[in-house]
């Protein structure tokens, strides 16, 4: 079958990144006591001058609206020692990089990179990690995660799939298991998702590109066989029963699956890959404070006005409106204030020579202030 091409696309719009420069760090004002016992629907319709709602609403399963609260979440540690020594421990090293890179509480901490002779690679600083051995590079090219990308194709794979060498659970456990092993002293919860990636779909997907751009055949597996299936999965922090949402890297604001805390490769031969990134943990010495949630109307017409006042034509229709919790490192940059937030998934609709062009957006919202946030 014909290799897929694989293209990166980031769009950018301007408009967007001006209501991003307008509300980055804006303060707050939030109004105590607004509701008490809130419910949401479970479809929210209702049409605005510049925003359409036609959306559903999504909460996840047994959450108590009326329990959530703005916290302090700080970065979680991890040893780094102890993680060598999981990880990498025996490895015949061909480069071995010691210093020290600037932490999350803006401290110094200390970083090492490895590259063992086998080409396995680790990274590793207390705070992210990354594990890599060479069978990975395959996986990769064979795999397009951004929705956004015209060649996204991890629809391709089963998703929650089961592969005859274990089950996906258990190999999630492991993973759980790794991270306390390592010494992650939180005990994490996470929304998982999970794809049983077989080598015959692999093969068909895969494909690699040349530093002009064009296909390159040679850096192609010779043979894909069984023993290639793995897991791949996508874990993203759930912090009292919400999925947690940050900007990823501090840029990224999508909720692809690849902006997720963890991501691990599993295969027969083990695990053969891990990333880990933005893992928190909630400060107990600051207490927290109950949220109150704007009415969905309410919040609604506040999106609605701020989108009017964007210099465009376009209209917008909201499909989904999804409660995440995000995390937004606070001032002075030395923690993470936790609060509640809405995902849009929207749709924004332009009319070019006669013709309705529809290009898909994200929009994240205060949900205590209706203020668009990204």
């Amino acid at each position: 079958m014909k290799k897929q091409i694989w293209i990166i696309t980031l769009v950018i719009s301007v408009s967007m990144i001006g209501l991003m420069g307008c509300a980055g760090k804006t303060e707050r004002v939030i109004e105590k006591n607004r509701n008490e016992n809130i419910e949401f629907p479970k479809r929210f319709e209702k049409s605005y001058d510049k925003v359409d709602f036609q959306a559903d609403v999504v909460i996840a399963d047994g959450v108590d609206l009326n329990q959530i609260c703005r916290k302090v979440v700080n970065r979680a540690y991890y040893d780094n020692d102890r993680a060598y020594e999981r990880l990498f421990q025996g490895k015949e090293l061909k480069i071995d990089q010691q210093n020290e890179v600037f932490g999350d509480n803006g401290e110094m901490i200390p970083n090492r990179d490895c590259l063992s002779v086998d080409g396995e690679s680790f990274s590793m600083d207390g705070q992210t990690l990354n594990f890599v051995k060479p069978f990975t590079g395959y996986i990769f090219r064979c795999m397009r995660l951004e929705k956004r990308n015209p060649e996204y194709n991890m629809d391709r794979y089963e998703l929650n799939g089961d592969l005859d060498f274990m089950s996906r659970e258990e190999g999630e456990n492991q993973i759980v298991s790794l991270l306390a092993d390592i010494g992650f002293e939180e005990k994490f919860h996470f929304l998982s998702t999970v794809y049983a990636m077989d080598y015959k779909t692999m093969e068909q997907e895969e494909y690699a590109m040349d530093m002009e751009g064009n296909e390159d055949t040679s850096r192609y597996k010779e043979v894909w066989t069984e023993e290639d299936n793995c897991y791949n999965y996508f874990l993203r922090q759930e912090i009292d029963g919400l999925p947690l949402y940050y900007l990823y890297g501090g840029v990224f604001k999508e909720l692809d699956i690849c902006n997720v805390g963890v991501n691990a490769v599993y295969s027969k031969d083990g695990l053969q890959y891990i990333r880990i990134d933005k893992l928190f943990v909630v400060d107990d010495s600051v207490n927290p404070v109950p949220v109150s949630f704007m009415e969905i109307e309410e919040l609604a017409q506040s999106v609605d006005e701020q989108y009017s006042m964007m210099i465009s034509d376009a209209d917008f229709v909201v499909h989904q409106m999804a409660l995440y919790l995000m995390a937004e490192k606070a001032s002075d940059e030395t923690y993470y204030e936790l609060f509640p937030v809405w995902v849009l998934s929207m749709e924004q609709i332009q009319d070019k020579q006669g013709e309705k062009v529809r290009t898909p957006l994200q929009s994240v919202i205060h949900a205590e202030t209706g203020e668009v946030i990204s």
